[in-house]
């Protein structure tokens, strides 16, 4: 009885360290992947089939995002320290733009040039790029080496279509 309940245990656990191994490590491409479409703002981007948009209807102000990215695997709980794996596009925003400008490195993505701070540790971990036509993205990221892959996977299919926001 006990060396069948330790092949069962030692068989669970195999089959759950290898749904999150294929999970993790499985490829990201933008394939059959949704796009977002802002036209007021003049930006788009490709997004997981899985994840969820949350635009924000009101004015926008600096720490207020136009539209945020959640991965519905990893939401954190309100009150709690457990952050929630997103990604949110702000318009000149001091939430964001700050951060960047104490010091991190100038990359582009499209025509776009961007301050970036590289993923700084916390508890999550966390990137912000500000854009040199005034947008702000940050970057909260809690599932590894996957996620940070993801983002950069969505990052690479973000457009502009203006290069001053409307």
């Amino acid at each position: 009885m006990i060396k069948k309940s330790i092949i069962i245990l030692f068989l669970a656990i195999l089959v759950s360290g290898g749904v999150f191994y294929s999970k993790t490590n499985k490829p990201v491409t933008d394939d059959n992947w949704k796009t977002y479409k802002n036209d007021k703002y003049g930006f788009e981007f490709k997004y997981p089939l899985s994840w969820r948009i949350k635009e924000n209807k009101d004015k926008v102000y600096g720490d207020d995002p136009i539209v945020t990215l959640i991965n519905p695997d990893y939401v954190g709980k309100p009150e709690t320290d457990q952050p929630t794996e997103s990604m949110g596009i702000y318009l000149n925003s001091a939430y964001v733009c700050p951060v960047v400008e104490n010091g991190n490195k100038k990359i582009t993505l499209g025509s776009l040039s961007a301050l970036d701070s590289g993923w700084v540790s916390s508890i999550s971990n966390y990137r912000n790029l500000c854009f040199s036509n005034g947008f702000g993205i940050h970057l909260s990221e809690v599932s590894g080496d996957y996620g940070q892959k993801t983002f950069m996977g969505i990052l690479k299919t973000l457009k502009f279509s203006n290069i001053l926001p409307a």
